[in-house]
């Protein structure tokens, strides 16, 4: 699946990471995305944000899903999450796609679209996961464990179930399994998913969405800057390895820019290394 140089010990990937920092602060190698340093003046100067904008019931967006979990988050599935290093880096948020009726609810702008009223639960418990307080890594396997079983969630359908009884019966299978998995309260999701801060969340959410809206479907965004051509074949094939490798290598580009920032403004001479994912990426105009 991937054309990947022969895995050598920890030591040589970490002289080859040492190499690439240096070789970028000498000025060597392209830049994918125009600087954007102003964040590093601030408290988390480490983090790089990335900003996507999915539907909580969509096959394409399951893909891309996979693509953050498999090729962003764990490095091309060659290291864990933790040895990889990417997901203590990011700032992470997800946003949604949709709209809010008259009477103040989702579910009434919703009847008669692909994916139905359905969806708007399920962007509610999305959204109460990812601002429940939980640390980054626990809310970003529970949104993730909730898109691999959009089949469940969907009644095998390709569009949503076909009574809303029925994707009851699916939710109460899918989330509390994927809460109890992720060490998420599924009774506090739960209040919050059927209350009015989940609403809140909501309507919040879509407008944000809303403002990308000129970027097309499903854009993504590393430090603000929009990495083009992600997925420019998402409706038809989304390719999954392309969308991981081009946010791979724009998150990894960011990040070793912050960190030739702050040793040049430390005067440390000391190398920083890049993360483990980050050490085998080239760096190119393409995005």
């Amino acid at each position: 699946r991937r054309m990947m140089m022969p895995r050598a010990g920890g030591w040589l990937w970490g002289v080859l990471g040492a190499v690439c920092l240096a070789q970028e602060i000498a000025g060597v190698g392209e830049i994918p995305l125009s600087h954007n340093t102003e964040s590093i003046q601030q408290g988390d100067h480490h983090l790089v944000s990335l900003e996507v904008h999915f539907m909580s019931l969509c096959k394409q967006c399951q893909i891309h899903m996979a693509a953050i979990h498999d090729d962003v988050i764990h490095g091309a599935l060659e290291a864990s999450e933790a040895d990889a290093g990417i997901l203590p880096r990011l700032n992470l948020t997800i946003d949604y796609y949709g709209e809010i009726g008259d009477d103040g609810t989702c579910e009434s702008a919703a009847n008669g679209t692909e994916h139905g009223p359905d969806m708007c639960v399920t962007d509610r418990y999305h959204l109460c996961a990812q601002h429940s307080g939980q640390p980054q890594s626990r809310w970003f396997n529970f949104v993730h464990c909730m898109w691999m079983n959009i089949d469940v969630l969907k009644c095998g359908n390709n569009g949503h179930c076909d009574s809303r009884e029925e994707f009851a019966v699916a939710l109460n299978l899918v989330y509390p399994m994927c809460a109890k998995l992720t060490g998420i309260d599924p009774t506090s999701l739960r209040d919050c998913a059927s209350g009015m801060k989940g609403r809140q969340l909501q309507k919040d959410s879509y407008t944000r969405t809303k403002r990308r809206s000129s970027y097309g479907m499903f854009p993504a965004f590393v430090d603000n800057h929009h990495v083009r051509n992600a997925d420019i074949f998402w409706r038809e094939s989304p390719d999954q390895l392309h969308y991981g490798r081009s946010l791979l290598n724009a998150i990894c580009h960011v990040y070793s820019q912050k960190l030739i920032q702050i040793q040049r403004r430390n005067n440390d001479a000391e190398l920083l290394l890049l993360p483990q994912a980050c050490r085998n990426q080239t760096f190119n105009n393409e995005n």
